[in-house]
């Protein structure tokens, strides 16, 4: 791949542990050593995904700290092949070979907003579906090694006649195992575009998410997500249906309040001009930019991420639902020296 066409996206990142726990709740106990340890690998026939040279940086202030979490996330697979074309003699024979490839991505988590911002590093790099799995496994892992490590914490510090109240059964309803989502970040362009591949737009669903505690300035979507939140429910969906078509421009400003800021799994169903069946979600709608002059350095290459992701968000080109601030501070108070 050129430098010229490593492609950067954005996703929000929804980590909860129960409707009461957010990442930063369990950061230091579960999040960093699902990313940190490096013995840890999720394998998948021929390939292995895992996670390198992870790391935090503060690219804040000491009164404002915003930390980041930046690293590499590696595909270290076999390209093989079994035939190739002999233009000489004009014939397909027979030559399996086979070599070693790690292909890899860059990636930036923005602690207090949670959004990822993925580089596409080389061709065949893994998706962000791929991250997804492999951080979700990770996660899964530490979550019950903190159990343990509780346990045997809160059995250590107990009075003898308290030891027996205290089992891992009742811990993991304290803090419930962990949920990921991942969804890709869209701007109204990407919306637009999308709309237009159809001739009939037959139906929208939105399936609106539990957040980290980001507050959305559209009403309808905030006051659903309320009831989410009050009903214990983890999902929450709404269907707009008209088999004769829906209205292309309300559509896109429907898709703009619940899937710009990536709290929300949209599908749009319908059919193209030419009555083909066509159905897009929130990856198809995805925003992809990009990328010139990428430096080689950890640290400059996560500052000019962090820079173009500011810079859409500052122009409007991604629009993203705000951070509690009580949240937010928690998470800087963490980095406050």
């Amino acid at each position: 791949m050129p430098r010229s066409e490593r492609i950067l996206e954005f996703a929000n990142v929804i980590l909860t542990f129960g409707p009461d726990r957010v990442m930063a709740d369990l950061l230091d106990e579960v999040v960093m050593p699902a990313f940190t340890d490096d013995e840890l690998e999720r394998r998948y026939g021929d390939t292995t995904y895992f996670f390198h040279g992870v790391d935090v940086i503060d690219l804040g202030t000491r009164r404002r700290p915003e930390p980041i979490i930046v690293g590499t996330f590696v595909k270290d697979t076999i390209i093989r092949r079994e035939q190739i074309y002999d233009r000489e003699r004009k014939v397909i024979k027979r030559d399996p070979l086979k070599m070693k490839s790690a292909p890899s991505a860059t990636f930036v988590i923005l602690l207090v907003n949670h959004k990822l911002l993925y580089l596409h590093e080389t061709s065949h790099a893994p998706p962000i579906d791929a991250f997804r799995a492999t951080l979700e496994q990770f996660l899964r892992k530490k979550y019950f090694e903190f159990i343990e490590q509780e346990y045997e914490k809160r059995r250590n510090d107990a009075a003898d006649d308290q030891k027996s109240g205290i089992t891992k059964k009742k811990l993991k309803t304290e803090f419930l195992s962990p949920e990921l989502s991942i969804i890709p970040l869209s701007s109204e362009q990407e919306l637009t575009d999308a709309v237009e591949r159809y001739g009939v737009i037959e139906k929208i669903k939105i399936q609106l998410l539990r957040v980290n505690a980001e507050i959305s300035d559209n009403q309808f979507f905030e006051q659903m997500r309320e009831m989410l939140n009050e009903s214990g429910a983890n999902t929450s969906s709404f269907i707009e249906q008209n088999k004769e078509g829906l209205n292309s421009d309300v559509v896109v400003q429907h898709l703009a309040g619940a899937a710009g800021g990536g709290n929300a799994r949209v599908t749009v169903d319908g059919k193209t001009p030419d009555r083909e069946r066509l159905t897009l979600t929130n990856e198809e709608m995805r925003l992809r930019v990009p990328m010139e002059n990428v430096p080689p350095e950890r640290r400059e290459k996560a500052i000019l991420l962090v820079d173009t992701f500011n810079n859409l968000v500052r122009e409007e080109t991604l629009v993203v639902d705000r951070i509690d601030p009580d949240l937010a501070e928690a998470i800087r108070d963490k980095f406050r020296q």
